[in-house]
């Protein structure tokens, strides 16, 4: 599953973020007329590559995706978790699927 938050980050869980190798960094793609949004896993720093971070609890990981939703205008009022493949070594979301809105979880003490 990979989560579209609200302003712009973009996580996966552990099972989206093993499926493409573990990487340190991504590649974000998109192709326009398909909506499809693409997370290619890249060997090491590139120019065009994002850095991926585990949470502070460790149980999921994050691209700061915030310019990357905002140039190609992705929604991101709301939270938004969608199921992904992996297509070609490329983890890929369709944003035409329905998407589930993720509200925040709060931990009570």
């Amino acid at each position: 599953m990979v989560t579209f938050q609200r302003k712009g980050p973009i996580s996966f869980n552990p099972a989206a973020f093993l499926a493409m190798g573990g990487p340190a960094f991504v590649e974000l793609l998109y192709d326009c007329d398909e909506r499809v949004v693409g997370f290619r896993p890249l060997a090491g720093p590139l120019p065009h590559a994002y850095p991926v971070g585990a949470t502070r609890q460790g149980r999921a990981y994050r691209v700061a995706g915030h310019a990357f939703v905002r140039f190609f205008g992705i929604p991101g009022a709301v939270s938004t978790r969608y199921a992904a493949e992996l297509t070609g070594g490329v983890l890929c979301v369709d944003l035409k699927q329905q998407g589930t809105v993720v509200a925040r979880t709060r931990r009570r003490p």
